[in-house]
């Protein structure tokens, strides 16, 4: 993406790194998802219980972090479900209270 990432509404909390770092532990985390998922489709089925352990825990974190968004720093759920690549309305009934 070659848009600049919004700035919150509030600081982030001290000892907070920069995005780049949050862009490389991201980058690094799809390595070994996709490292796992390659795994499983080489023929160790020992790896599926890994990769659902990893989607939920990727729909957790989501939730949390858009919660967060939303109710601490202010964000819309307009400009939420904009990054999503949802409407307003599915983004608030998934990730509403």
């Amino acid at each position: 993406m070659s848009e600049q990432p919004r700035q919150p509404a509030q600081p982030l909390p001290v000892g907070r790194t920069g995005v780049r770092e949050t862009d490389d532990v991201a980058a690094a985390a799809g390595r070994f998802v996709k490292a796992v998922g390659k795994r499983a489709a080489g023929g160790d089925p020992d790896a599926l219980p890994f990769l659902v352990e990893l989607g939920d825990l990727v729909e957790q974190q989501l939730a949390a972090a858009v919660l967060e968004l939303n109710t601490r720093y202010g964000w819309s759920w307009a400009e939420i479900g904009r990054r999503l690549g949802i409407t307003r309305q599915a983004a608030q009934q998934r990730f509403g209270r």
